[in-house]
């Protein structure tokens, strides 16, 4: 098979990661990650180096920090107490192994509700912290699509260098 069409089809292949930072079906960066490491290997990493890879896999290790930590900074930056960032947590964590792919945002935003209404007795403050939650997935969002569109930028240069 022509390198060129090789190119193409992984090409193709990454793109599903771009559908994946929009809605939480596949991990959207991990799986690109996948795709130029089996192109690497398909390839025998003779136009995708190492330490490409390890560049790919950086940005990688950002998307899935970013997924974890952006709807608890999130309602952390609305006010949210430790009570209401271990609830959501928590209920990110239920949600996420019981009812995925959207499970692990609504566990989040009700786990921060419930622990903020049983512990502070706040239902104002309990709805601004769940707000914060989904402003901060909302930005996960974002910062993945940024990510995504460097990784295909990025994976293009390295292989048709």
């Amino acid at each position: 098979m022509p390198y060129f069409v090789l190119v193409i089809i992984f090409t193709i292949l990454l793109l599903p990661g771009i559908i994946g930072a929009i809605l939480p079906i596949i991990p959207s960066i991990p799986w690109m990650f996948v795709v130029a490491l089996i192109f690497g290997i398909i390839d025998r990493f003779q136009h995708l180096r190492w330490w490409e890879l390890l560049i790919l896999g950086i940005l990688a290790l950002i998307s899935i920090t970013a997924d974890n930590v952006s709807g608890l900074v999130g309602a952390k930056g609305t006010g949210a107490s430790r009570w209401g960032i271990l609830g959501g947590f928590i209920g990110g964590l239920i949600g996420l192994f019981f009812f995925p792919p959207w499970g692990a945002i609504m566990g989040m935003i009700l786990g921060v509700v419930i622990l903020e209404i049983i512990y502070n007795r706040d239902n104002k403050k309990a709805v601004k912290s769940a707000s914060g939650v989904i402003l901060g997935n909302l930005a996960n969002i974002v910062i993945n699509l940024i990510l995504c569109f460097i990784f295909i930028g990025l994976f293009l240069l390295f292989v048709l260098k």
